[in-house]
């Protein structure tokens, strides 16, 4: 059996969207492969896969202070982003080792700087946002941006397969740093499509859904309950996902009609029931896991431009479900016009979404790599 050697910067699990799609391919991968996986801790995050068959942890390690990783970004001419997880340890270990894997993934940009230390002819990278356009979107000085964009380039360019999860984010890498790469789906799980949309009864009820550590989905929660909720105030919301900071929870405590969830392991009943999902995101880069799983349950999104990024051309022009809204009153008019739609039109929109989208997994495109 072949065997792969998997670096991500985050613990597997299903915690983040990011973090639920590595599980996912390792359960996809561990069928044919034998997999040794190196990741790096994160606070409150615990890995899910010790029992899962073919796979080996390798290494379990910890980011870098702030000194140590200002000093590895100085001497890899590199944007600390990239090496907050680097380690000489790690790096040596590569080295000496690489030669007993048919391939090598690096899962997430924060790995990537491990790629310069190896010459293996089958080196996969999965860009699960880009990062200049990321940073660029915050509006710093140009020097900052600039060597945001001359690292991420730097690293792409030690890859020998590139993926990524839309054709948007396929063109940003072309446009921006003259390198090819390919387009992979998210996975639309089991939970998902289990569920029979025909026998679901709406409610009345918006949700909010999203790692909350996250500070784009954050701050675009903040901004919605200060700036648009108190104009549709008596809406019910529902909030799902976890480490909702305690502004926010202070925020939500003064209105009856905003619930906050917390983290569910399997939220997609009560997503699908909902009149649809809001995500008013103003920052952030990549396709929105939260999109494609409200359009693969057939629910609606209420969102900006920012959250619709990498969907157009799957969606098939069904503007019914993007609602599009970018305004403080776009939002609120959206919101208080809502016309539900109907568990028939639920099921209809799956099965076309679905359609559409869940082809060309990395698992079918590895076959042709080794």
């Amino acid at each position: 059996m072949k065997k792969i050697l998997f670096l991500t910067a985050y613990p597997i699990n299903n915690k983040t969207a990011g973090q639920n799609y590595s599980l996912k391919l390792l359960l996809d991968l561990s069928c044919n492969y034998n997999i040794d996986i190196i990741y790096w801790n994160y606070p409150n995050h615990e890995i899910t896969i010790k029992n899962i068959k073919n796979l080996n942890v390798v290494m379990e390690l910890n980011t870098n202070g702030l000194l140590k990783t200002l000093y590895y970004s100085i001497i890899n001419c590199s944007f600390p982003l990239f090496t907050v997880r680097y380690n000489c340890f790690v790096h040596k270990w590569l080295k000496q080792n690489q030669n007993n894997y048919d391939l090598v993934y690096f899962d997430f940009s924060q790995t990537f700087i491990y790629s310069k230390s190896i010459t293996h002819p089958h080196k996969v990278m999965m860009c699960h946002d880009i990062i200049g356009q990321k940073y660029q979107r915050k509006k710093f000085s140009f020097l900052y941006n600039w060597l945001v964009r001359m690292t991420e380039r730097k690293l792409l360019k030690n890859g020998n397969s590139i993926f990524t999860f839309s054709s948007k984010d396929k063109s940003l890498i072309k446009s921006m740093y003259g390198i090819d790469s390919d387009i992979v789906p998210f996975y639309i799980g089991k939970e998902i499509l289990d569920i029979n949309l025909q026998n679901i009864n709406i409610e009345n009820y918006f949700v909010f859904y999203g790692a909350w550590n996250r500070k784009e989905n954050s701050d675009g929660l903040k901004w919605f309950i200060k700036e648009v909720y108190p104009s549709c105030n008596g809406t019910s919301i529902k909030i799902i996902g976890g480490s909702l900071d305690i502004e926010i929870k202070a925020l939500i405590s003064n209105y009856n009609n905003i619930e906050y969830l917390g983290f569910i392991d399997n939220p997609y009943k009560i997503i699908a029931k909902s009149k649809a999902i809001i995500a008013p995101l103003f920052s952030g880069a990549g396709v929105k896991v939260k999109v494609i799983e409200a359009l693969a349950l057939g629910t609606p999104i209420i969102g900006t431009d920012i959250a619709f990024e990498g969907i157009d051309d799957i969606i098939s022009n069904n503007r019914k479900f993007l609602i599009n809204a970018n305004t403080k009153k776009g939002f609120v008019e959206e919101i208080k016009n809502y016309s539900n739609i109907s568990s028939e039109e639920k099921a209809t929109a799956q099965k076309i979404f679905i359609n559409n989208y869940n082809e060309g997994k990395f698992i079918e495109k590895i076959k042709s790599i080794i």
